[in-house]
């Protein structure tokens, strides 16, 4: 019996060769504006402390080396009261092709006042190139002039043990819960039915030190029914939160 061959116009066997002789439309190496291998690298910046008189310097971190330079936008809000000790280098900020990591620098005054601590923010914003992770930090200026911070340890910790342990430190009420001990750490991370009771560097919005004034934000004030602190110990809660809410 005999076959016929089959014939293709070369028309037709063309296309069909440059399709068979094609990978598929993944590419397993793509290249793009970010890190090596196309991956975009992710922007994220560390917490930093600075005497005053020194320049306080922000770690910016890629999470990638990135194959083009990346540029991002930098700026910086006071959280302390009357916080106005510094100076942004710059508004913006770059991190050279195939370095992993750079700095954004903020100049720290060194004025005659007898102050404690300041915190203010850092932000970085609208990278190229570039994605953001984590683009907050805070700045705390130490007091080199004189200025004496509240200490937790020493201050703090016995002032929430004393008049806020029976109900909120290892048990629960009204939704909050301030962990054992207290801590400095379980204080900052603590929040309740409306939310954090910390905002680092700003005790006018914090509710730890709102709820024991005679103007709380929410319901009664704390300790429930009484006795209250008195100004003095409020004084020291609302400081040691503008001063960074510190682990001192």
């Amino acid at each position: 019996m005999l076959m016929k061959k089959l014939t293709l116009p070369l028309g037709l066997l063309l296309p069909l060769l440059l399709v068979a002789g094609c990978s598929d439309s993944g590419d397993d190496n793509p290249t793009g504006s970010g890190g090596s291998g196309g991956n975009t690298p992710a922007l994220s910046v560390a917490d930093a402390v600075a005497d005053e008189g020194a320049t306080m310097s922000f770690t910016v971190t890629a999470s990638a080396a990135p194959t083009s330079d990346v540029t991002f936008t930098a700026s910086i809000t006071a959280l302390s009261a009357g916080a106005s000790d510094y100076t942004l280098g710059s508004a913006s900020g770059t991190l050279s092709a195939g370095n992993s990591s750079t700095t954004v620098d903020v100049t720290i005054a060194n004025d005659v006042v007898a102050e404690a601590s300041e915190v203010f923010r850092l932000v970085i914003s609208a990278p190229t190139n570039a994605t953001i992770a984590d683009g907050e930090a805070l700045g705390r200026i130490t007091p080199s002039d004189g200025g004496a911070d509240i200490s937790f340890s020493g201050t703090v910790q016995s002032l929430v043990s004393t008049w806020c342990g029976a109900c909120h430190i290892s048990t629960t009420n009204g939704g909050l819960n301030m962990g054992a001990g207290p801590t400095a750490a379980g204080l900052r991370a603590a929040a309740g039915s409306n939310g954090a009771i910390i905002s680092i560097g700003q005790a006018a919005s914090s509710n730890l030190y709102r709820k024991t004034t005679d103007t709380p934000p929410f319901g009664a004030r704390m300790p429930f029914g009484g006795p209250y602190l008195s100004t003095a110990q409020q004084n020291q809660i609302r400081d040691w939160i503008n001063q960074g809410a510190q682990d001192n």
